[in-house]
């Protein structure tokens, strides 16, 4: 059966383990903000977006970081930035989160572009810059046993930066204070992260950083 063991191997090799994870992380200064916002006991999570949890375990790191960094859809992503701007919740949740924006390293010097040649028209569709769930949507198909695991969840997957679980009463108030109080931020996208934790107690750290390729091969032009 030497013929099965290409196919199988992915699916063995790659488990997911609930102390892996793959995220977006913002730059430390961007986390400091972040972090003075956490509810009690929220600390074990860096501030993050999370791309899949769980994760192929870390002794599968390397190999994962391969299947990613060779696939087209990784190789074709365009540097972009994200911007923090407003604070949300879902229905019937505790968590307040921030919503990631996405802004194309593209968009300001073609916005300018446009305004020269069309002050008068307005361009109805916006694209949509979903590179995140393209991101997310890749690692959903690369890891096949994660896959299964984090579609269990059963939501649409929907980017987001949570600070913590608030009183569901009054949470309403909670996002218009934390609302007030905050400026926008943004920040360049340039690596995605694999982080793991002991155990389900224990604070999680950032293990391996793969950069965009937008970011890695940027820097000589």
């Amino acid at each position: 059966h030497h013929h099965l063991q290409t196919d199988n191997y992915q699916y063995n090799m790659m488990k997911p383990s609930i102390n892996c994870a793959c995220v977006i992380t913002p730059p430390e200064d961007v986390c400091d903000c972040i972090v003075s916002l956490y509810s009690p006991k929220f600390g074990r999570w860096m501030p993050h977006i999370n791309l899949m949890w769980p994760f192929v375990g870390q002794r599968d790191f390397k190999e994962a970081e391969n299947q990613i960094t060779k696939h087209p859809v990784w190789n074709h992503l365009p540097s972009f930035s994200i911007r923090l701007s407003s604070f949300a919740s879902n229905p019937g949740s505790k968590y307040v989160f921030l919503q990631p924006e996405i802004i194309p390293s593209s968009l300001e010097s073609e916005e300018k572009a446009k305004d020269k040649k069309k002050a008068k028209k307005k361009d109805i569709s916006t694209p949509k810059h979903d590179y995140i769930e393209q991101i997310h949507q890749l690692l959903l198909s690369l890891f096949p046993a994660c896959s299964a695991e984090n579609n269990s969840q059963k939501q649409q997957y929907c980017p987001h930066l949570s600070i913590g679980q608030f009183d569901q009463s009054s949470i309403e108030q909670t996002k218009k204070e934390l609302q007030a109080d905050w400026a926008p931020i943004e920040f360049k996208m340039t690596h995605i992260h694999f982080i793991t934790r002991d155990g389900p107690l224990d604070s999680w750290k950032i293990q391996h950083s793969i950069p965009l390729p937008s970011s890695s091969s940027s820097s000589s032009s």
